[in-house]
């Protein structure tokens, strides 16, 4: 028996979308496993370099996402006490031009909308919303991997799973239960507001690190 070219993943975020695609388009088929019975907006801001926008722009996301980004004049470095400006990265057109790939600021949400569309569309990628891994076992011809959609309870064969379900990962939880999660006692606060009702010093294209 020929030895399965399906691969598994679980987890429909950017990680585990962004690894279907590129899997993709090396032959494999991709079946991506998401336990939420749709995909919703989360999250704030990114800010993507040059090595990240080249992946996606190859794997043919320029197009779904040329509305979405801001490719940012400068990264200003700026001084919490004083407010003026420390240091400044120069970006925009020559830098790009140079790294081979844009430096893209761009929301969360309109990412993963993106990359959901384009693994909806190949056809090598077959997209499970409300669908929770549950258990995985290895065997001579790969992988056995098993999950369920609310009374259902399915096993496919695959040649590998991988496991981009986010902190709280069950895949990890599945494979290694002594390694937890911990926190590092950090909090991140983000937000978005409205670009129009700042000053307008404030408002440039720009990354403002204080």
């Amino acid at each position: 028996m020929v030895a399965s070219r399906t691969i598994f993943v679980a987890g429909a975020g950017i990680g585990g979308l962004t690894a279907a695609l590129a899997l993709a388009t090396k032959g494999f088929r991709v079946v991506v496993l998401e336990k939420a019975e749709r995909l919703e907006e989360v999250g704030a801001g990114l800010q993507l370099s040059p090595n990240a926008s080249r992946i996606l722009i190859d794997l043919g996301l320029g197009p779904r996402l040329a509305s979405r980004v801001v490719v940012p004049e400068a990264v200003s470095i700026l001084s919490a006490r004083a407010g003026g400006e420390i240091a400044r990265l120069p970006l925009g057109a020559a830098a790009s031009e140079a790294a081979g790939a844009p430096y893209w600021v761009v929301h969360r949400a309109d990412l993963q909308a993106a990359l959901a569309a384009e693994a909806m569309a190949h056809p090598d990628v077959e997209l499970r919303l409300g669908c929770q891994f549950e258990d995985v076992a290895a065997h001579a011809k790969g992988l056995t991997v098993v999950h369920r959609r609310r009374d259902e309870r399915r096993q496919d064969v695959a040649l590998a799973l991988i496991g981009a379900d986010g902190v709280w990962s069950a895949v990890r939880h599945h494979l290694f239960p002594q390694v937890r999660a911990e926190f590092s006692g950090l909090i991140a606060w983000r937000g978005t507001l409205d670009a129009r009702q700042l000053p307008r010093d404030h408002a440039s294209a720009r990354v403002q690190l204080w």
